[in-house]
This record gives C-alpha cells, sequence and structure tokens, in this order.
C-alpha cells in the first residue's frame, strides 16, 4: 500500500512537472500568468499536504457490501469509488468521517440490519488495512494515527432511523461503544426523532413539525456521551430545537448555502449564524445540484463561492470541507470527481487571496477545534480496554452457526477488578437481558431460549461498580442457519 502509493505520489508529481512544461511551451516564459501559475501550484501543494485535512462527510461504506451486507470490497485496494485509502493519501485527506446511512425508505424493516452491517464493513475495512487506516474514538486516538502517518476514520450516523422506542437509548450506547461520534437526528424523511427536510416520513406521509420528546431525549443522551449533533438534512422546526437543546457546537457535515442555492437540504443565513453563534462549522459539500441552479457550470470555483458567503457572513472559523463523495445520486464538479482532488479547492482559495491561516482553518483546524471541545474523555471505557475478553462472539463480524448461541465474555486477570464490587449487565440489541455469572472462572454469559434472528447482531458485557466506573466490550456479530 504504502510503496503504491509513493510511487502514485510521483507519477503526480510528474503530471504537474508536464502540465508546468505545457503550459511553458503555450506561453512565454516572461509571462507573468505564467510565474504567478507556477506560484500558486507550489505554494497550494506545500500548504495542503502540510496541514491537516478533514472531510466531514462521504457514503463509501454503503458501497463495499454485498446484498447480503457483507463487506466484500477492501477499500485498501484500487476503486472506481470517490473515496478509497489510496485517493485519500493522494488528496492529502487525515480524517475522513464515513457515514453509516441506512434510512428506512431504502431499507424498510431493515435499518438496524443495515447499520450494523456497515459499521461492521468499517471495521473490516480497518482490520485489513492496520497500517494505513484507524479509527478514532478520541483526540488522543486522533494525534495518534496522524503522528503515525495513518488516515483517521470517524464513524457518524446519518439518519438514526433505527433508534426507535423503548430501546433506543440503549441501543445508541452500543453505538457509541462501536466507535460513532457523530450523530445526525434524521436524513431527508422524517422518523420517531425529529422531522427531516422533506417534513414526510418515508411512505411519505406528513409528520409532526420538530423534534419529538423522544427525539429531544436521545439527542440529550448523545451529548452527554459527548456525540456530535450533525443538523444537516434536519427540517427547519427540528434545527431550531436543536439548537434551543443544547449548548455544545454542532455541525452541519454536509451543506450548501440557502441564499445561493434555494434547496431545502441548504442552510438559511439565520441557521448559519446561529451555528456560528454556538462555535459550530458549516462544512460545504460539493454536489453540484446544492451547490447552483441546473445548467449552471459548477466547478471548485462554485464550492468557495459558498465558502466567501459563509465568510462573508459569520467569520472564517465556521468554515470547513464535507464532500458527500459517494452520496446516492450526488453529481460532482468536472475538477473534483474524487477525494484525490481536493488540492483544487486549496489553489483555489490561494488564488482568491485566503491566508495561508484561512486555509488551514478551513481545511481542517475549525473541525478540530470543534471535535476536541465537544468530545468527552471521561465517557464509559469500550472495546479494546482488555478488561473483559469476549468468548462468543470473539471478534467483531463472527458468523455464528447457530440460532441459540451462548454468548459469552470472560474477565480478564486484572487486580483492579473486584467481580463482586460490580453490576453485571448483558445487552443484546438495545434490550437487557438475564445473564449467568460463573464467579470461578470469571464468564459472564447469557444462554437464549428464542432463536436469534438470521442476520446482523449487537452484544455488550457491561459490569458498573458503586463509583460508576463502567467496564464494556461490544461485538458485532452475524447469525446463519
Amino acid at each position: 500500500m504504502v510503496i503504491l502509493y509513493i510511487k502514485k505520489r510521483i507519477l503526480y508529481l510528474l503530471s504537474i512537472i508536464l502540465l508546468m512544461l505545457i503550459v511553458f511551451l503555450t506561453y512565454s516564459l516572461h509571462s507573468s500568468n505564467f510565474i504567478n501559475t507556477l506560484a500558486q501550484l507550489n505554494s497550494a501543494e506545500r500548504i495542503h499536504f502540510s496541514t491537516i485535512v478533514v472531510d466531514t462527510h462521504c457514503d463509501t461504506l454503503n458501497k463495499i457490501l454485498d446484498e447480503n451486507g457483507f463487506p466484500h470490497i477492501n477499500l485498501g485496494e484500487n476503486t472506481n469509488f470517490d473515496v478509497d485509502i489510496l485517493k485519500l493519501y493522494e488528496g492529502g485527506i487525515n480524517i475522513q468521517f464515513f457515514a453509516v446511512w441506512a434510512p428506512e425508505r431504502y431499507y424498510p424493516g431493515q435499518v438496524f440490519q443495515q447499520t450494523l452491517a456497515l459499521l461492521n464493513g468499517l471495521h473490516y475495512t480497518i482490520e485489513r488495512n492496520p497500517y494505513a487506516i484507524g479509527l478514532a474514538s478520541s483526540i488522543n486516538d486522533i494525534d495518534r494515527l496522524v503522528q503515525g502517518g495513518r488516515i483517521v476514520a470517524i464513524a457518524a450516523i446519518e439518519g438514526a432511523d433505527s433508534l426507535k422506542e423503548p430501546d433506543g437509548s440503549i441501543l445508541l450506547q452500543q453505538y457509541y461503544d462501536l466507535g460513532v461520534r457523530v450523530i445526525a437526528p434524521t436524513w431527508n424523511d422524517s422518523n420517531q426523532l425529529a422531522e427531516g427536510c422533506r417534513g414526510t416520513y418515508y411512505d411519505n406521509t406528513l409528520s409532526p413539525k420538530g423534534l419529538s420528546d423522544f427525539g429531544k431525549q436521545i439527542i440529550k443522551e448523545a451529548n452527554q456521551l459527548g456525540l456530535i449533533i450533525d443538523v444537516s438534512h434536519l427540517s427547519q422546526a427540528s434545527f431550531w430545537d436543536v439548537m434551543d437543546l443544547i449548548e455544545e457546537p454542532v455541525i452541519a457535515s454536509h451543506s450548501g448555502v440557502y441564499s445561493l442555492k434555494k434547496h431545502a437540504r441548504n442552510l438559511t443565513d439565520e441557521q448559519i449564524i446561529a451555528i456560528a453563534e454556538k462555535g459550530g462549522v458549516v462544512q460545504i459539500l460539493y454536489h453540484k445540484h446544492l451547490l447552483a441552479d441546473p445548467g449552471t457550470h459548477v466547478t471548485v470555483k462554485t464550492v468557495v463561492d459558498h465558502f466567501d458567503y459563509v465568510i462573508n457572513l459569520v467569520g472564517i472559523d465556521h468554515v470547513g470541507l464535507g464532500s458527500d463523495f459517494d452520496g446516492r445520486g450526488c453529481k460532482m464538479p468536472e475538477d473534483l470527481t474524487n477525494t484525490s482532488m481536493v488540492v483544487n479547492i486549496t489553489q483555489e482559495m490561494l488564488r482568491r487571496g485566503y491566508s495561508k491561516t484561512g486555509i488551514e482553518k478551513i481545511l481542517g483546524k475549525n473541525t478540530l477545534r470543534l471535535l476536541s471541545e465537544v468530545w468527552k474523555e471521561s465517557a464509559p471505557t469500550h472495546f479494546g480496554d482488555n478488561n473483559l475478553i469476549p468468548i462468543i462472539p470473539s471478534h467483531t463480524g463472527e458468523i455464528i452457526q447457530n440460532p441459540y448461541p451462548t454468548l459469552s465474555a470472560r474477565i480478564s486477570d486484572n487486580k483492579d477488578i473486584e467481580i463482586n464490587d460490580y453490576n453485571w449487565q448483558v445487552i443484546l440489541d438495545g434490550m437487557l437481558y438475564p445473564h449467568q455469572f460463573q464467579e470461578s472462572t470469571g464468564t459472564i454469559s447469557i444462554l437464549l431460549k428464542e432463536q436469534l434472528q438470521e442476520g446482523f447482531h449487537v452484544i455488550t458485557f457491561a459490569a458498573t461498580n458503586h463509583s460508576d466506573k463502567t467496564i464494556r466490550q461490544t461485538m458485532i456479530f452475524y447469525t446463519e442457519y
């Protein structure tokens, strides 16, 4: 992977040199335009590849799954997708948010299954490319991965259709355990949490305005966990309910400016101002249909026009990148067709006179600042702490060919854990299950009395002591029979 990337970078640099020669032969050596273009190319590359670049939205995970929800494409290999690991390196992207997109409209009755399939797909990608990409659950993770030269993956739920009463709160915690750190309450359609920007449920029936009581509860709980709230796709009423409900900064992970393109998905001036007043960030997407009217020639310049508007309205501290690469039906500008071309944005900002500091803020520092403010380092521990060792399932994504599996975990030999001081729980698919604890072996387990549905499931083994210290181990597994 690294060797292939180096070869690609050499070819890329050679192509730049060839382009310069062509321009040189076309224009006079003494042309000021030629010299300025040369300087901009050099400066844009130097700025872009020496700073942190963050893209807060892509839908690539949906493309790696087969018809049964199993990952069958490795993003560490060459693909025809807008985003893969090689393209991320070529484009200088350090941090990529991967959307977990499972709307009821396209997965009726299967949104929970699809959500787990996508999260499993992200873990699959990381497990097969451990030296190139890693999952970040904290700012410390980001620092460690970036310093190690790896791409940072952040899991972001886009449309929480799978969170329903009465088990949504428990399931939200399980998603957190699996690495989810961003949540958008809705996609375009409304759900049990909130009204989406369409104003209707997936069956096109009208929905109530704004957040439901259950939606307010979930957003408060997500906020307490340290999840970032993403206001993209919300209706106006839902947006303002969110802004009234929480104090922490929010993001609009892939949105445009309504004043430049009138579309229900885009943000009005009042919304942009409200996001900025909370210290939030508006990440501008690249999808042509949300940037300009039909028939308009949309390029990188159009994307930066949206930057300009937000900056003139609320300042440069509240703009970021949110491509929407690999999104369903998304059409990208001809000079921004995949993530390897993001340096073109930097070049356009430089051409317009943006300062180096300003460019660095937009490319990633604004979003990084927000992450550090919202993410809580004191959240309950989860996978990777080695206090609970899973037995069945033994690893994320394991296929279990038994409709009545005995699901269990073993307590590690840790002198800091007093077994009898802990209150033990086993949670399966958002529901608490009766469990057995065998003190002699340090094993906690559940023996199912009812047949598990064939498909993806999520199991959590958890323990809380009198001081509210919690240890958790959460795994995705698949049953087939």
